[in-house]
C-alpha cells in the first residue's frame, strides 16, 4: 500500500473512533506513525475549526443571525448557536450563562403558547357544554316563565311587580346568558327564540297586557336587544 492511500486509511480508521493501536495493527505500521497521523490529524481540524469560526465571526459582524451560519456555512446548529455565544461574550454582550436563561425563557415561550392553546380547545369545549345545557334547560325555565307570567297579569299584577317576581328575575339572566353563549352563533339559538316567539304571539291574544309585554322583554333579551 502506497504511503498516501495508508495514510488516508489511517485517518478514515481514525475518524471512525478506533483507538491508536487497534489502527496500528490492522494497516500494519507502528503506534507512532499512527499517533502521529492523528496529531496532524487534529492539528488540522483546530485549523479548520478556526477558519470556520473566523467566516461566522465575519457573517455575524455584518448582522447574520446563527441561522444564517448553519446555512451558509453548512454547519449544524448546535455549532452555530456555540460561535454565536463565543462572539457576544468577546463583544461584551451577555454570559453564556445569561444567554442559557434567554434561552429557558424562550422555551418557556413556547410552553406558554402550548398552554394557552389547551386552555382554548378547553374553554370552546366548555362553551359547548354550556350551550348544550342552555338548549337543554332553556324551553322548561321558559315555559314555566310564561305560564307563571300570565297567572300574575290574571291576577291584576302589573308589568313592573311581574318584572319584580322571582322567577322572572331567573328567566331574565338566564335569557341573557343564553343570548351571551350564542352570540356568534346566532343560529344555534333558533329553536328557543321561535319557542319564545311562538309563546309571545299567544301572550299577544290571550294574556294581559302586563303579561303580554313582560314576555316579550324576554324576546327582545334572549335576540340581544335588551334595554336594561
Amino acid at each position: 500500500m502506497k504511503g498516501e492511500s495508508r495514510k488516508k486509511l489511517i485517518i478514515d480508521l481514525l475518524k471512525q473512533g478506533k483507538g491508536v493501536s487497534e489502527v496500528a495493527r490492522e494497516v500494519g505500521v507502528s503506534r507512532a506513525y499512527v499517533s502521529q497521523v492523528k496529531k496532524e490529524l487534529e492539528m488540522k481540524g483546530h485549523a479548520d475549526k478556526g477558519k470556520i469560526e473566523a467566516e461566522a465571526f465575519k457573517l455575524l459582524k455584518k448582522g447574520k443571525r446563527p441561522e444564517d451560519l448553519v446555512i451558509e456555512l453548512e454547519i449544524p446548529a448546535e455549532e452555530a448557536m456555540r460561535i454565536y455565544k463565543s462572539y457576544l461574550v468577546l463583544h461584551g454582550y451577555p454570559s453564556p450563562s445569561e444567554l442559557d436563561v434567554y434561552e429557558e425563557i424562550m422555551k418557556a415561550r413556547e410552553d406558554i403558547k402550548k398552554t394557552a392553546k389547551k386552555m382554548r380547545e378547553e374553554f370552546y369545549e366548555m362553551l359547548y357544554l354550556a350551550r348544550e345545557t342552555v338548549m337543554l334547560v332553556g324551553f322548561y325555565i321558559l315555559e314555566w316563565t310564561f305560564f307563571h307570567i300570565r297567572a300574575l297579569g290574571l291576577i291584576g299584577k302589573t308589568r313592573e311587580e311581574i318584572e319584580k317576581d322571582k322567577d322572572y328575575q331567573i328567566a331574565k339572566r338566564f335569557c341573557k346568558l343564553a343570548s351571551y353563549l350564542y352570540q356568534k352563533d346566532p343560529e344555534g339559538l333558533k329553536p328557543l327564540i321561535k319557542f319564545v316567539e311562538k309563546e309571545v304571539d299567544e301572550a299577544k291574544g290571550l294574556a294581559p297586557r302586563p303579561s303580554y309585554e313582560a314576555a316579550l322583554e324576554l324576546l327582545k333579551i334572549l335576540k340581544g336587544r335588551d334595554s336594561s
